[in-house]
């Protein structure tokens, strides 16, 4: 079963508000995972005001039920506008790779797309998906096929951990989003906007923690650096191609508290492992 996303009206959740209608859904359905969908990529470059509102709140409900939450991610393009919906944009491969990762982000454990195939036109006017009505792969087909490559990888790394918090290091966080603060493993971020989640992988200690920074554009590239508290001595990044965590070792020349410096194409995201003293 799938949830309504956070845009819904309250005559089709049947209660005030979307919290309360969560609530409930976990309470008295009891369901193995949390889904839900939520469509963010309006025309133009824009997306949807409570995407990530959205993600907080199913954030925070999976991790009280103590179950996963599963997301759909969109990969067609529709005009809804007779059903009440914006119109949506044909995602790029950018488009996908950074739903997946902002879902990683805010701790999904389950990625499924809005659609494989291309759905005959109803109320909503679809674009082609992934497969068209005939059969054949369309270009989303190979974006989705290199994205999952992606995640087969990236996967294997972040399926154990558990979502710590979701931060977003810009001037003004979008609605619903948590600013970056100064804790025990970070102190600072600079350069260009980028969403921060942090992870902990339950049985390894309070000394170890894990940050996935990811490029909050799916169409600009972002250079950005996160500072470290002086008490993180040890950084690894994940190799995605190599399946494994590689220590990064300190610059010629640096001193100081440790420096993750980052390079990220649009809506790429990197994995790092902190330790402590």
């Amino acid at each position: 079963m799938n949830v309504w996303p956070s845009h819904t009206s309250p005559s089709a959740l049947g209660v005030g508000n979307y919290a309360t209608y969560l609530s409930r859904y976990l309470s008295v359905v009891r369901p193995p995972v949390l889904s839900f969908d939520h469509y963010p990529l309006l025309a133009g470059r824009a997306v949807t005001r409570d995407y990530f509102q959205n993600w907080a709140t199913i954030r925070r409900y999976s991790l009280w039920a103590n179950i996963p939450s599963w997301v759909f991610i969109q990969s067609v393009d529709f005009d809804g506008r007779k059903v009440g919906l914006a119109p949506r944009r044909r995602p790029s491969r950018t488009d996908l790779l950074w739903q997946v990762n902002v879902s990683l982000a805010y701790g999904a454990k389950g990625i499924q797309y809005f659609t494989y195939w291309t759905p005959n036109n109803g109320a909503s006017s679809f674009g082609q998906a992934l497969i068209s009505k005939s059969g054949g792969r369309t270009p989303l087909y190979g974006h989705a096929r290199s994205v999952n490559a992606y995640l087969r990888s990236m996967g294997r790394a972040m399926l154990p951990l558990r979502s710590e918090a979701v931060v977003h290091a810009r001037r003004k966080p979008p609605l619903g989003a948590a600013p970056f603060r100064p804790d025990a493993f970070a102190r600072s971020v600079a350069g260009a906007p980028i969403i921060i989640g942090w992870f902990r992988r339950p049985g390894e200690g309070a000394k170890f923690r894990y940050l996935l920074a990811v490029n909050a554009s799916s169409f600009a590239s972002a250079t950005s650096a996160v500072t470290m508290s002086p008490h993180v001595v040890g950084i690894s990044r994940y190799a995605v191609a190599g399946r494994r965590f590689v220590p990064v070792q300190r610059r010629p020349g640096e001193r100081g508290a440790r420096r993750i410096p980052l390079r990220l194409g649009p809506g790429e995201a990197r994995l790092f492992r902190l330790r402590r003293r």
